[in-house]
């Protein structure tokens, strides 16, 4: 399987639509594997690692 990055997109405004339960399937297989507590813990996470700043609350 190949594996899609958000570093492998252009830093401008981007979106990837994904279905309800793809999206919430990839978020709370992310909460597991990087120990995150919530999504505010994987948004934390997120955010220190890139320049983009991500918000999950209005997406999930």
């Amino acid at each position: 399987m190949d594996f899609i990055s958000i570093k492998d997109f252009p830093e401008d405004s981007i979106y990837v639509l994904l279905n309800k339960d793809s999206r919430t399937d990839l978020i709370n297989d992310s909460i597991n594997k990087l120990n995150c507590k919530n999504y505010f813990g994987l948004s934390i996470w997120i955010n220190k690692k890139l320049k983009t700043k991500l918000s999950f609350g209005k997406y999930t």
